[in-house]
């Protein structure tokens, strides 16, 4: 695993929701106040998977989203987290992380 796949993996483990229905639906959400730090995660995700996210406003919620509806990566992450909101309270650092490239230089 390389640090941008461990930064994304860290991130949907805090700030994100994987949702996945079998056969219908597969949709993972990053929310967070800054749309800079979307614009940030897009790239990321350009990068990681070759794929163009969707950065979402929700006027009532005053926050961003940054969303993908795509199968392969929601079950690429789904091997490192569970699906739904309390994911985080449940997950453990995958040892991919701590053996991934040296982030040292890399400032998102």
């Amino acid at each position: 695993m390389n640090y941008k796949e461990a930064y994304l993996v860290a991130v949907v483990g805090g700030d994100g929701t994987l949702y996945q229905k079998p056969k219908k639906e597969n949709k993972l959400f990053i929310s967070d106040y800054c749309y800079n730090y979307h614009l940030k995660l897009k790239s990321l995700f350009k990068d990681v998977f070759n794929f163009d996210t969707t950065i979402k406003y929700i006027e009532a919620r005053r926050t961003y989203y940054t969303i993908s509806n795509n199968k392969q990566i929601v079950d690429w992450f789904l091997q490192f987290h569970s699906a739904g909101i309390s994911k985080t309270l449940n997950c453990d650092v995958p040892n991919s992380i701590f053996n991934s490239d040296d982030m040292s230089n890399y400032i998102i």
